[in-house]
């Protein structure tokens, strides 16, 4: 069984259909209007496709979900969208299979459903711990306005997070670049990226909330030494909306690359069964402030759960794991037919 969201993302794609469709686009249909958006690609992780083992820092989704129309393959995604978007690649930090990894398992709440599920625990040695499903496009077709939809659940055992003594700032969920910082060359460095995380205030039994922020890079150095720097712009706390455990959320994003004037982010929540909320509607600038020809988001990880290690390690000092399930995502250009 496999239900599309919808999502809005950083001036560039993602978007899917609830149940019966999104307003004015029948189910597993894209429009044809050249002014809409456009599909680019959909999956709800059903049979045929898999998690096809690879390296230690790096498996690969592949294979099509024959529950939906349109663009569905892993396998030949970039072959399918005419080279516009790249995609399936699931990258690890540090560890190997026994510490994290992806993998597509039954819905704990419909088991005849099948989702992606992203789990691990900690590393020795490691300060960061990272899975992500990755996705690009040619810095020549950067998206400069797209949407996104993916469901998101949030098992029962991460509400341990709730009794974590600190605040948490870095529990990322999901991530767009516009120029990652670390490919960003001498000549064209103007790294850009909005983060969406799961965020909590400092305190025993305190709700967790999505956490927006902007950032830019700096850089010193040359050659193997370069290096770059993370400087906060803006960050934005959804606190209006305590995060469900143990049910699905279907997130959606809109990306608009722009200045102070014509930027925007937005993400709204719908809990299952319940309204959708609006969680984030940031007007600012989407690139880089020093860059003077935004080329827009060129790489991209709606599916991801990435922390530190500190963290991990602590989930295990309460008898739990790291663990995040994602289902039915979608990513169209332009914006979604919900509209922001």
């Amino acid at each position: 069984m496999t239900r599309l969201l919808v999502c809005f993302l950083p001036a560039v794609l993602l978007l899917g259909a609830a149940g019966t469709g999104c307003a004015g686009v029948p189910h597993g249909a894209a429009p044809q209007d050249d002014n809409g958006p456009i599909l680019l690609f959909r999956s709800g992780f059903e049979a045929d496709s898999a998690v096809e083992p690879g390296s230690a820092t790096s498996d690969k989704l592949v294979g099509s979900d024959h529950t939906v129309a349109g663009n569905r393959n892993w396998t030949t995604i970039a072959a399918d969208t005419a080279g516009r978007l790249r995609g399936g690649k699931l990258t690890y930090h540090s560890g190997d299979w026994a510490c994290r990894r992806a993998t597509i398992v039954p819905d704990p709440t419909t088991p005849n459903n099948r989702v992606l599920r992203l789990w691990g625990v900690a590393c020795p040695d490691s300060p960061k711990f990272r899975i992500q499903a990755d996705f690009s496009s040619p810095v020549q077709q950067g998206l400069k306005e797209f949407s996104c939809s993916v469901r998101l659940y949030v098992p029962e055992t991460m509400a341990t997070l709730r009794n974590y003594p600190r605040a948490i700032d870095w529990l990322t969920v999901a991530e767009f670049w516009n120029d990652p910082a670390w490919t960003s060359r001498e000549d064209t460095e103007h790294a850009f990226r909005v983060t969406v995380g799961i965020g909590k205030n400092a305190g025993v039994g305190e709700d967790l909330y999505f956490r927006i922020s902007t950032d830019d890079f700096s850089h010193t150095g040359t050659g193997a030494d370069r290096k770059y720097k993370q400087i906060h712009l803006e960050v934005e706390r959804a606190r209006h909306f305590p995060i469900p455990f143990g049910q699905w959320i279907t997130l959606e994003y809109y990306f608009r690359d722009g200045d102070q004037d014509g930027g925007f982010f937005h993400m709204a929540a719908t809990p299952e069964g319940g309204e959708r909320q609006e969680v984030c509607a940031l007007r600012s600038t989407m690139h880089s402030p020093r860059n003077p020809d935004p080329k827009g988001v060129t790489y991209w990880a709606p599916i991801k759960l990435y922390t530190s290690m500190g963290l991990a390690a602590w989930m295990q000092t309460q008898g739990q794991e790291l663990e995040l399930l994602f289902d039915d995502l979608a990513i169209w250009t332009g914006r979604s037919p919900r509209g922001e």
